[in-house]
């Protein structure tokens, strides 16, 4: 697919969307299935108009590669992440695609700053890490739930 290609499997809608990274056949994905959304951004640095593609998320994940304000091209940093989450407002943000820097930089105390900043409840995505979409779609999680 390439950003903007719309495909339909039975009840579940995919739209590729748009990034900025250095190969230029990355796409994230946008997948809406029984009025619930999962946008995922791949790998892309922030750019102004990166939301648009990811509006109406409930879940967002994104590639965050560096904590704090450490940019790598083509991917973004915790700071741009948290920029992003401010202009989706999703009901949940997950960063994964760690870097090692940043993985051996607390994660956990990032995803906490994103969600103070944002009143959006972030994680920091962890190796076999499972959400329970069911639980997540019939009630509001609280904070303290995850």
């Amino acid at each position: 697919m390439e950003a903007g290609d719309h495909r339909r499997f039975d009840k579940l809608d995919v739209t590729a969307t748009k990034t900025l990274h250095g190969d230029p056949m990355a796409v994230g994905f946008k997948i809406e299935y029984d009025n619930f959304t999962i946008s995922y951004t791949s790998d892309t640095e922030y750019f102004p108009e990166l939301h648009k593609h990811h509006d109406g998320a409930d879940i967002l994940i994104a590639s965050v590669i560096r904590a704090g304000s450490e940019r790598i091209r083509g991917h973004m940093s915790v700071d741009d992440f948290e920029v992003l989450v401010k202009e989706v407002s999703p009901k949940m943000a997950i960063m994964t695609h760690l870097g090692m820097k940043f993985i051996m930089e607390y994660p956990e105390r990032e995803a906490n700053r994103v969600t103070q900043n944002t009143r959006v409840k972030t994680i920091a995505a962890r190796d076999g890490m499972r959400i329970d979409l069911e639980d997540f779609k019939t009630k509001q999680p609280t904070l303290d739930q995850f």
